[in-house]
C-alpha cells in the first residue's frame, strides 16, 4: 500500500427511490460529498422535485431480496479476488466495504449489476424494475484505523441489524498506522 493508493474503499448505494436528496439532513450529493462537510439540508420542495423525475416506483429489499443481494455481493467479491471486509443490507442501502485494485465506481456498478441479476432471477416478473439509484458514494479509506472505524459503522451503528457480513479474518496489522 502505498500513499497514492487507499487501504479500501467504502461504497453505499440506495435503492431507487428510497433516499431522494433533501428527504433527510444526512444525504450527500455531488455538491456536498467532500469527507467531514455539511450534507444536504432538509428540503421538501426538494424532494417533491426529485420524485416528479422518477421514472418508476420506488424500491424496497425485503429480507428474502436482502439476503440475495448479500449472497451475490459476497459472491461476486470472492470472484473478482476484492478482499470483502464488511457488508450491511438494509432495505434501502446497503454498505460494502472492501479491499481492491479495482476503481471503486467499478466496483460499485459491478455490485449493481450483479446484485440486479440475481434479483430478477429471483423475480423474473419485475426485470424492467428500476432497483438502484444512479451513482452511490465511493470514499477512499486511506489506513487500517479509518477502515476499522467505518467498518464498526457499518455494523453496528446501522440500527436493527439486517443482512451483514464481516470478514472476521481481515488482516487488522496496520490499524494505527
Amino acid at each position: 500500500m502505498s500513499e497514492t493508493e487507499p487501504y479500501a474503499y467504502f461504497i453505499t448505494f440506495t435503492c431507487y427511490g428510497t433516499r431522494l436528496h433533501g428527504h433527510q439532513e444526512q444525504s450527500v450529493d455531488k455538491y456536498h460529498k467532500i469527507y467531514d462537510t455539511p450534507h444536504v439540508v432538509k428540503n421538501p420542495k426538494r424532494v417533491i422535485y426529485g420524485k416528479s423525475l422518477m421514472q418508476d416506483e420506488q424500491y424496497v429489499l425485503h429480507q428474502r431480496q436482502r439476503e440475495i443481494v448479500m449472497n451475490q455481493v459476497i459472491e461476486t467479491c470472492s470472484y473478482r479476488k476484492w478482499n470483502l471486509l464488511a457488508l450491511h443490507v438494509r432495505s434501502n442501502h446497503l454498505h460494502v466495504i472492501v479491499k481492491a485494485k479495482t476503481a471503486p465506481h467499478i466496483i460499485m456498478n459491478m455490485l449493481k449489476s450483479y446484485a440486479s441479476r440475481a434479483l430478477n432471477k429471483y423475480d423474473s416478473k419485475n426485470k424492467a424494475r428500476k432497483k438502484w439509484s444512479t451513482h452511490g458514494s465511493t470514499r477512499y479509506l486511506w489506513n487500517g484505523a479509518v477502515t476499522e472505524a467505518a467498518i464498526h459503522y457499518v455494523l453496528h451503528e446501522q440500527g436493527v441489524p439486517m443482512e451483514m457480513y464481516e470478514n472476521k479474518s481481515r488482516d487488522i496489522a496496520d490499524v494505527f498506522t
